[in-house]
């Protein structure tokens, strides 16, 4: 009997599943439709995001917020903020994304965006449609998105910089979890090409006692390994201008060859870090690029579960037929939404 009535759990929960992912596919197609407001909207956005580097001095009902000078509130009956300063540079600025006004929310758990460009283009905002999706889902729910800008590559910063950055967004989530509702033990980490790199650099590299964990990081096609541990560079003409710009060092082939900056190329390889306890990962490939191979993406995971503890935590998602995004791959974004439900939300 208990035998029976278990296998009708098991059928029910199984196709609970299924109805969930219909509708979570209807509601994708409906937001693709423009059903959501456009980028940057999501319930009115609030343009000034409580920021243009004035303090904030508290959280409003409605708007204004009666502040001393020089200070400015936070209009909480928003449910995205825009342009909100973590750091003084210009650069230094994150847009964060609720599923309803803030006033609603109960603290939750952050899904942290880093856009890519080849670290000299694109910006946050690459990321906005893909955060009133997340949002407008169930997914959206249990989560708040955080996408950032970084100091780029173009004003003279390296990864080094942009890793600061991102140590920055974290002190900021942690400082200010009350005012902005989140859930500041653990934040997931998402990025495409340079911003999963980055990515995966910070959370590989982030010491156990940190005071903000990271669970669970997704890289989408990125640049992993600068120099392989078999003595072949992962660097070649058609990458080496980006390699001397993400690392700020003079590349040439004559300074490759060399071995003058071999030292510097392991230290910025991913594959440098991987450890027994790192965190659950995703990695996504698609066709090869000039600065990210598949060979070199596939060469990490497999590195992942070699080292790993719990291998079932590493996945790799890869098609080659094209350039893969998370926004024109359904598989991949169930790939990322099935990370966030087993490592973001939990822990958090």
């Amino acid at each position: 009997m208990n035998k029976t009535k278990q296998k009708h759990q098991s059928n029910f929960l199984k196709a609970t599943k299924h109805i969930s992912v219909v509708l979570i596919v209807c509601l994708l197609f409906a937001v693709l439709a423009s059903c959501l407001p456009p980028a940057g909207g999501g319930g009115g956005g609030n343009q000034n995001g409580g920021g243009n580097g004035k303090e904030i001095c508290q959280i409003c009902d409605k708007e204004p917020c009666v502040c001393e000078e020089g200070q400015q509130g936070i209009d909480k009956t928003q449910s995205v903020f825009l342009n909100v300063p973590y750091g003084s540079h210009a650069s230094q600025k994150i847009d964060i994304y609720y599923g309803k006004p803030l006033k609603d929310m109960a603290s939750k758990p952050v899904v942290l965006m880093i856009h890519g460009g080849n670290v000299c283009g694109e910006d946050k905002g690459s990321y906005s449609q893909l955060a009133n999706i997340m949002t407008a889902l169930p997914l959206g729910n249990d989560t708040i998105v955080i996408s950032m800008d970084y100091r780029l590559a173009e004003d003279g910063f390296t990864y080094k910089d942009s890793l600061e950055d991102i140590s920055l967004v974290m002190k900021f989530i942690y400082e200010n979890r009350s005012e902005y509702k989140f859930k500041a033990n653990a934040v997931g980490i998402v990025g495409s090409s340079v911003g999963g790199y980055l990515a995966f650099m910070y959370a590989l590299t982030l010491p156990p006692n940190a005071l903000i964990k990271v669970p669970a990081v997704a890289g989408v096609a990125m640049p992993v390994d600068f120099k392989k541990t078999s003595g072949f560079y992962a660097i070649d003409e058609s990458n080496i201008s980006f390699a001397s710009q993400l690392l700020g060092i003079n590349l040439t082939a004559e300074t490759l060859n060399s071995g003058e900056f071999d030292e510097v190329l392991m230290e910025a390889s991913l594959i440098t870090y991987v450890r027994a306890n790192s965190p659950a990962t995703l990695i996504a490939y698609g066709e090869d690029s000039g600065v990210a191979s598949s060979t070199d993406n596939l060469s990490l995971h497999s590195a992942l579960i070699t080292q790993a503890t719990n291998q079932s935590k590493h996945d790799y998602y890869a098609d080659y037929d094209k350039e893969i995004g998370i926004l024109n791959d359904w598989n991949l974004f169930m790939k990322i939404a099935e990370l966030a439900l087993a490592y973001f939300i939990p822990v958090a």
